[in-house]
């Protein structure tokens, strides 16, 4: 698994982990996790997924890529923190939109392609 990858499944993006993970700005995103413990002296490959826990629990941030149906618009805003107009903007949504509408009831109601769509606009959005 690489930085990128990382950071896209996550949601968070790779400033934020290169910092929770003390990686040098100048190691590349294409890096694999693996190799990191000849890279940088310290580096454990072990504690990588704790830190990130404890990161994404501090935070309350839900990774776009763990979105699932059953989320409203509403969940969405609240733990992803970005603001409501932003998500309904790039979800192509009209501005009176209820936001306790489920992601899978708007994919029903054809005003969202899929719930993989909401997923991949919401990680777009959190690695801004």
């Amino acid at each position: 698994m690489t930085f990128q990858q990382l950071s896209d499944g996550y949601g968070i993006p790779k400033d934020t982990l290169y910092e929770l993970l003390g990686i040098p700005p100048e190691i590349p995103v294409e890096t694999a996790l693996k190799d990191m413990e000849s890279i940088l002296p310290g580096f454990e490959v072990s504690a990588v997924r704790e830190m990130i826990d404890t990161y994404l629990e501090q935070g309350q941030v839900l990774p776009g890529s763990e979105i699932k149906g059953r989320h409203t618009l509403q969940d969405i805003v609240d733990q992803c923190n970005f603001p409501a107009s932003d998500l309904i903007a790039a979800l192509g949504l009209p501005v009176d939109v209820d936001m306790s509408t489920p992601v899978k009831d708007l994919a029903s109601q054809g005003q969202v392609v899929d719930v993989q769509n909401v997923r991949d606009i919401v990680t777009a959005m959190q690695n801004r």
